[in-house]
């Protein structure tokens, strides 16, 4: 009768696992615990590869709330360093500059027109062409059809703000917005009013980009 293998008793391999020296591998003594750790490495790494992809990939909706939140980022952005470029060239607000901008475009207009190309009211336009007159560079005289109203018109001290002034900060955005295709606009602006909706801001005033600077661009 054959004697038993060293490696048949697990109390025997118990026994050298334990009087190996330090130094040495106990993969040396038996080659079958290389091969079991082998084996437990392969099933492991499928399920940290699985766990690890996982926890990278984002769901739709987070997803699509991240590329918003970083696209209002960047539209904000652009149009706060826009307003701080033309306060330091022009020395005037933002919204100052796109009025005399859409003079430049065309000079001689009413109030009421200003207003709408300028995309606001009447009186929130009267304010600013009162300060721009104040500072001399519009002036108001009859309008040629209609005795009735005033047209504005650039002095030449306005005519050199406007040469020397970048884009104020509606005017690119305008522009922008021009360069969409129609269709993708008007899918924006419903957007845009269901967000103002959910901000609770749908009824809120709507004053000129940064028409509140006006005050500390004039000091």
């Amino acid at each position: 009768m054959s004697s038993p293998s060293r490696w048949s008793d697990p109390r025997s391999e118990l026994t050298l696992v334990l009087a190996c020296p330090p130094f040495l591998d106990q993969r040396q003594l038996d080659p079958r615990l290389d091969s079991r750790v082998v084996r437990d490495s392969d099933r492991l790494q499928p399920m940290r590869t699985r766990h690890s992809s996982t926890s990278r990939r984002q769901s739709p909706d987070t997803a699509s709330t991240l590329s918003a939140v970083v696209s209002i980022r960047r539209i904000v952005q652009a149009l706060r360093l826009a307003s701080q470029r033309t306060q330091a060239q022009a020395g005037i607000s933002a919204a100052q500059l796109f009025v005399l901008q859409q003079l430049g475009a065309e000079d001689g207009l009413s109030l009421t027109e200003l207003a709408a190309r300028t995309f606001t009211d009447r009186s929130s336009v009267t304010d600013l062409v009162d300060r721009l007159g104040d500072r001399g560079f519009v002036k108001r005289a009859v309008h040629p059809s209609d005795r009735r109203r005033a047209a504005v018109h650039l002095t030449p001290a306005g005519r050199r703000v406007v040469q020397r002034s970048p884009d104020a900060p509606t005017t690119m955005l305008v522009a922008a917005l021009t360069k969409m295709e129609p269709r993708q606009r008007a899918t924006l602006a419903i957007s845009l009013r269901r967000l103002t909706a959910a901000l609770g801001v749908a009824d809120a005033a709507a004053p000129m980009l940064f028409a509140d600077s006006v005050h500390r661009a004039e000091m």
